[in-house]
């Protein structure tokens, strides 16, 4: 741009200036209405500049006041730019604010920021200094010169006219932006709105003034601001020349250049292009020979396959992964393969991309599979040589077995099978136990898998029937021995488990050996996943399956361990409940095949083992003879054993038994004694009470030995005593006895050795009970009520028992009142001495105390003695008191009889004492006074007839002898009591 456009702006000089000439009246009309026009308003009262015809010589570009001037320069000069003229006139201000309302506080100032320190501008000025210093040195250049060049166009100009007419007299009509003269509506009103309207050239000349006086605002308008609008023009007309300028220098750039690349530039890009194509060749030939390489690796990685080189084959193929990593694309965000360390860098062709290499992901999947099998295979091997030496007590070489299965689990990590170790170690477990439980099985064929000529039916029909062959020795040594073998497998396997995962789980990050896709939005993974063994889920399983087979062969001599003995039955059943409990511990959780099987069992050898004991002790009660017997220290030893068990388990009830302890009862201690000891209570037994008391030991060593069938043993024991107890009421009560045994009849001695019998066992029970509740679970414990009904059962059969002790005494009473029904008073007997009746009764009465006296407690005596007391007192008292008495004869004989009951039964119990009413009764009878002599005549007739009746009703009874009798009380006297069909 010329130097003269960058001098300072002079000031126009006040002269006069002409007033400009109207615009055309349209042109000035639409400006208006356009309101592009700023409002006189808005301008008047500002300082006006006086501007030429011409406007050359003005600087229209330095209008920017100075660095060095102040403010009142802008004041002088008025500047405005373009977009100040363009502005519209009419905007008007934002309204004041409606609501009176307190604004709302404010808040806090923002805090000021710290100036930053002086040196922080020293970079920038240094950087404007020079320009400044040039600016300052063109103005005062630019004041040297002679300013006429500027201000001489402007000295002849009158000064701006200062007598516009207001805009208020154009009425507002006109200002509308609605205006349109050719609207009727707003026609009328600008006619009717002039001063005359009588003609129209008075509307013309009205319209005519409005517009002369709007065009004299707007040109003094456009005056005010075409400084600013001339000074942009006459920079645009220089950034013009200034844009031509650089076009052309570009246009020569262009020829130059062209004329260069022509002679210099087109030879040596073709030297350059000839030497791309030789180093092309030459990475092409290299390509080649690496094809040629690659080849050859997986040829030899194919005979080592073959050849069961596995390790030597492993080689081959990584080095064939690793050179296919190095000729495969890769993404500019693909981390490098730590496998390609050492190699150099990527291979300038992407060999791996070719079409005839498409089949290498293939061969070399098909590859390591092939490897991976054989792995698996050298695995299996030796797992299940190292599980089969379990055996032989052969110590287990952690070292020595991680040295060897190290490189092939390593092996497979690297071929991608890495997880296939946990079904090779499941499978070996499993052989394992089914090579431990079939190499002892008598019939070897029996389960071999191999013979395809014998169906699966016969050779289990072979097997069973070799396993129902053997004897109980036989079988107990091959169940010894074949849960030995499988407990040492699975507890070796136990052990090589947690050796074998950690080797896994270290081998686990050895990354895989494939050839990963070279496709770019496969995605690529560097991390391998941690892989172990689950040796808790595959010890459990072989756990299983060692029970499920064991449980089979168990079963099959279901019928053979019913039949054998306690001892030998105990044996058998510990050595399968061991292996489950070992086997249950090892696998952490209960196996229910072998334990359900041993437990059936145990439940039918129990109901085999209690019907035989069911049936001998109802031989015993059946055969019982009712006697008396010494209790051996054998049988007192059994009520011991049966007492001590319901504290803690006699020793002697264990298979095989403990040594007893030291304050312990030892069999065979002492001699006989005549009653058996229960604690502090002593009772009189019979055989049959004796020996069942020790059948009903034999339920305790089941109950130590086989405590998983209690509940069955408990039911067992309560149908054992029940049995007792009905036998012993049915032989006794029913005098079943005197068909069975072959009893004459049932005396009183029968029936208190009976209610002795019951009584030891209801004094047992309590200690069986609490027996059976220590070896009871808490929710089984439920179950002991029945013992209480049992209990309350041999109650009730022993107070049957006593009832009919009474009923014995009161059948001899109606026999006894019989006679004193036919006894005449009035006559003079033989001698003078109570009656036969009397002697009769007080002797019978006596026999029954002194029985029950001997064998049954005092209380039971007492209760039993005492209802007899009282039905004779009550019996005699009705008789006696129908008895008429006609003479003090008759009278004092009455009372010799009532003395003799009165003097012998009252001691026999505490109940006694109510005998002596029978002699009150006696001597408050009347007696009639009457003629002596008639009387001695009647007694005379009479003496003959008493003396026979009183001779054939005399019935002699033997001393502990009684007959039941029948359903009328009569008996026989001297003759056999005979059953009345219960």
């Amino acid at each position: 741009m010329p130097s003269s456009s960058r001098a300072p702006q002079a000031v126009p000089s006040a002269s006069a200036t002409p007033a400009p000439s109207s615009p055309p009246p349209s042109e000035s009309f639409l400006s208006e209405l356009d309101g592009t026009a700023p409002s006189v308003l808005d301008t008047s009262g500002e300082f006006q500049w006086d501007v030429g015809t011409s406007g050359h010589g003005l600087n229209l570009v330095s209008w920017k006041k100075g660095v060095e001037e102040g403010d009142e320069v802008m004041d002088k000069r008025g500047f405005y730019a373009i977009s100040t003229v363009l502005n519209h006139p009419t905007k008007k201000a934002n309204p004041l604010r409606t609501s009176r309302k307190p604004l709302p506080p404010l808040g806090p100032a923002p805090p000021v920021p710290r100036p930053p320190p002086a040196s922080h501008f020293d970079t920038y000025l240094k950087a404007v200094t020079p320009l400044y210093d040039t600016l300052v040195q063109s103005r005062a250049a630019a004041d040297a010169a002679p300013s006429d060049v500027l201000t001489g166009a402007f000295d002849n100009q009158a000064p701006a006219p200062t007598d516009l007419p207001p805009l208020t007299s154009v009425p507002d009509l006109f200002y509308s932006r609605n205006f349109d003269l050719a609207d009727p509506a707003i026609w009328s009103q600008v006619v009717e709105a002039g001063p005359s309207r009588t003609h129209s050239t008075n509307v013309q000349d009205d319209l005519s003034s409005h517009l002369d006086t709007l065009e004299r605002h707007l040109i003094h308008e456009i005056t005010l601001r075409s400084t600013s609008f001339f000074s942009a023009l006459s920079n645009l007309q220089d950034l013009h020349s200034e844009s031509a300028s650089c076009l052309r220098r570009i246009a020569d750039l262009q020829s130059g250049l062209r004329e260069v690349g022509d002679k210099q530039a087109r030879k040596g890009l073709t030297i350059l292009d000839k030497m791309e194509d030789l180093r092309v060749l030459r990475v092409t030939e290299q390509g080649m020979e690496e094809l040629r390489e690659a080849e050859e690796v997986m040829a030899v990685a194919r005979s080592q396959v073959e050849g069961g080189d596995w390790a030597g084959a492993l080689g081959c193929v990584g080095d064939v992964v690793r050179w296919w990593e190095r000729h495969r694309p890769k993404e500019e965000t693909e981390p490098p393969d730590p496998n390609d360390e050492g190699e150099g860098t990527q291979h300038p062709l992407p060999l791996a991309t070719l079409p005839s290499l498409s089949a290498m992901p293939l061969a070399i999947s098909d590859l390591t599979t092939q490897i991976a099998l054989q792995l698996e295979s050298a695995l299996q091997s030796y797992l299940l040589s190292t599980l089969s030496s379990a055996e032989l007590d052969v110590p287990y070489d952690k070292e020595r077995f991680r040295d060897h299965v190290v490189p092939i689990v390593e092996g497979l990590v690297r071929c991608g099978a890495g997880d296939a170790v946990e079904g090779v170690w499941r499978e070996v477990v499993t052989l394992a136990v089914r090579e431990g439980s079939r190499k002892h099985l008598p019939v070897a064929q029996g389960e071999d898998e191999g013979d395809e000529n014998v169906p699966q039916e016969m050779r289990g029909a072979t097997l069973a029937g070799a396993l129902k062959s053997m004897d109980h020795s036989r079988y107990l040594l091959l169940a010894t021995q074949m849960y030995s073998s499988i407990l040492a497998r699975l507890r070796l396997a136990q052990t090589i488990g947690p050796d074998l995962s950690s080797i896994l789980t270290s081998a686990s990050p050895l990354p895989p050996l494939q050839i990963r896709s070279f496709v770019p939005s496969d995605p690529i993974t560097t991390d391998q996943p941690s892989l172990s063994i689950d040796q808790t889920e595959i010890i459990a399983a072989a756990c299983e399956l060692g029970n499920l087979r064991a449980s089979k062969i168990l079963a099959v001599r279901g019928e053979q361990h019913a039949g054998l003995g306690i001892n030998e039955f105990v044996e058998l059943f510990k050595e399968n409940w061991e292996f489950v409990l070992a086997t249950e511990e090892l696998a952490g959780r209960m196996i229910a095949s072998l334990r359900g099987v041993t437990a059936s069992q145990a439940r039918t050898f129990l109901i085999a083992y209690h019907s035989q004991r069911l049936t001998k002790s109802a031989k015993l009660v059946e055969e019982e003879q009712w006697n008396q017997i010494d209790v051996s220290p054998a049988m007192q030893h059994s009520v011991n054993i049966l007492i001590e068990a319901a504290v803690s388990d006699p020793s002697e009830c264990f298979i095989p038994p403990r040594p007893p302890l030291a304050n312990g009862h030892v069999n065979g201690e002492g001699g006989p004694s005549k009653t058996m000891d229960v604690e502090e209570k002593k009772f009189f037994v019979v055989r049959a009470t004796a020996e069942s008391i020790g059948l009903l030991r034999d339920y305790l060593g089941v109950v130590v030995n086989l405590e998983v069938v209690v509940t069955d043993v408990m039911g067992r024991i309560i149908e054992f005593l029940k049995s007792f107890n009905s036998r012993t009421c049915q032989v006794v009560l029913g005098a079943g006895a005197m068909r069975s045994a072959g009893l004459k009849n049932i005396t009183a001695k029968h029936l208190a050795l009976a209610s002795q019998s019951l009584s030891v066992i209801v004094a047992l029970i309590p200690y069986i009970r609490e027996f059976i509740r220590r070896h009871l679970s808490v929710k089984q414990a439920v179950m002991l009520t029945e013992f209480d009904k049992l209990k309350r059962d041999y109650q009730e059969h022993q107070n049957e028992i006593h009832a009919k002790l009474v009923a014995i005494m009161s059948d001899r009473l109606a026999v006894h009142v019989g006679s004193l029904r036919d006894i005449d008073w009035e006559a003079t007997p033989e001698k003078d001495a109570p009656r036969a009746y009397a002697e009769l009764l007080v002797k019978e009465t006596a026999t029954l105390h002194k029985v029950l006296g001997k064998y049954l407690a005092s209380s039971t005596v007492e209760a039993v003695m005492s209802e007899v007391l009282a039905a004779i007192t009550h019996r005699l008292s009705e008789e006696y008191s129908r008895i008429e008495l006609k003479s003090d004869d008759a009278k004092k004989r009455l009372m010799q009889d009532a003395a003799l009951i009165t003097a012998r039964l009252t001691p026999l119990s505490e109940a006694g004492k109510t005998v002596s009413s029978l002699e009150v009764l006696v001597k408050d009878k009347p007696v009639p006074r009457k003629n002596i002599i008639g009387n001695l005549l009647k007694r005379g007739k009479k003496d003959g007839a008493a003396a026979a009746v009183a001779g054939g009703q005399a019935a002699e009874v033997e001393e502990e002898e009684y007959d039941d009798g029948d359903e009328d009380g009569e008996v026989t006297p001297s003759a056999p009591a005979q059953p009345n069909g219960t």
